[in-house]
């Protein structure tokens, strides 16, 4: 602040080397005061703002050097003195949080399916969004890493909220007969033990480092390979007039995320029932608590078709199949299960 307004006019109007600019506004490091910062430099009608190319440290303390002198025209710098003024300015430290963890991995259970295609980890607190390049590993039971086993992707796959990151194997390799299968197999193996590890170093969205590293420890488990079948599903009858729950088991674990998203209950005209999804253990289940107590009338679950399992089945579909046997195409984005409240 403090410029005049034929300061800011020339300033504005005219095109200034980033030299140029650090000459008459520097921003330095206050233990290497004669370095200027990489920024950009912009004049308003109020203001001269320096844009720092990387964020200033928290807690460190920085020098502002301004020479309006040196504006490349005299009229505008006649009533400035030619000493320099100079101030300091430390940037607050963020406030000290507890550490992030990783909470909860899915699938959780001690078993994965040998051609699982993607599993999900979910944090404490908001993360970085960084990728998860470098930061999670696959290891065999003597702790090497197992290499290419994970698919390298510097994409956005994090929720909304950066709380949960989705990490893919190379489906290459878990998708039998292509290239990568054939020349280097499936990462897992049925019967052997394996674990993920999520390094300490990731860093949450405070810039500190995860509070400890995470493992989870799991046998590779015989291949899945057809389709969600929901004959194969059971339900429970929960009573009329109740806020009981309704549990559908399956015969192998769902996919956590698309379980909150992908299935639901209404009455049998199509509305609604409003209620709250749980996913049972070893996402083996899936159950619902309505709001308001059930109604004496017939009603359905509502599966759509987007579900899948870990391993990329969906509906009435495998993620393997012969290409001269490949099933029908699902004509409806949507399956129910009928049921009626006891």
């Amino acid at each position: 602040m403090g410029w005049s307004s034929a300061e800011l006019h020339v300033l504005r109007g005219t095109s200034l080397t980033p030299a140029a600019w650090d000459v008459i506004v520097r921003v330095s490091v206050a233990t290497s005061p004669d370095i200027a910062i990489a920024a950009r430099h912009t004049a308003t009608t109020e203001t001269v703002d320096v844009i720092p190319q990387f964020g200033l440290d928290p807690g460190r303390e920085y020098v502002v050097r301004i020479d309006a002198s040196q504006i490349p025209t005299t009229t505008a710098a006649t009533s400035r003195s030619s000493v320099p003024t100079v101030s300091r300015l430390t940037v607050p430290d963020r406030p000290v949080s507890a550490a992030t963890q990783v909470t909860a991995i899915y699938p959780s259970a001690a078993v994965w399916p040998e051609n699982i295609l993607r599993f999900y980890l979910h944090f404490s607190q908001p993360m970085s969004g960084t990728s998860a390049v470098g930061h999670v590993r696959l290891v065999d039971d003597q702790g090497a890493d197992i290499a290419d086993a994970l698919l390298e992707v510097d994409v956005d796959l994090w929720s909304g909220d950066y709380m949960r990151r989705t990490v893919f194997f190379d489906p290459g390799r878990v998708k039998r007969d292509i290239r990568p299968n054939r020349e280097m197999g499936r990462a897992l193996v049925a019967g052997r033990q394996c674990a993920i590890v999520v390094s300490r170093e990731w860093r949450d969205s405070t810039g500190q480092s995860l509070g400890e590293e995470f493992r989870h420890a799991f046998t590779a488990g015989p291949a899945v390979e057809e389709g969600l079948q929901l004959s194969e599903w059971t339900l429970s009858q929960p009573s009329a007039g109740s806020r009981q729950d309704l549990t559908v088991q399956f015969p192998w674990p769902l996919d956590e995320g698309l379980l909150h998203r992908a299935v639901g209950v209404t009455l049998d005209d199509g509305t609604p029932v409003e209620g709250e999804v749980g996913v049972g253990p070893g996402e083996r289940s899936w159950t619902f608590t309505p709001s308001a107590a059930w109604a004496d009338r017939p009603h359905v679950v509502v599966v759509l078709t987007l579900l899948e399992d870990p391993s990329g089945n969906t509906v009435g579909e495998a993620f393997e199949f012969e290409m001269t046997e490949r099933p029908a195409t699902a004509t409806t984005d949507r399956v129910t299960l009928p049921f009626r409240p006891r």
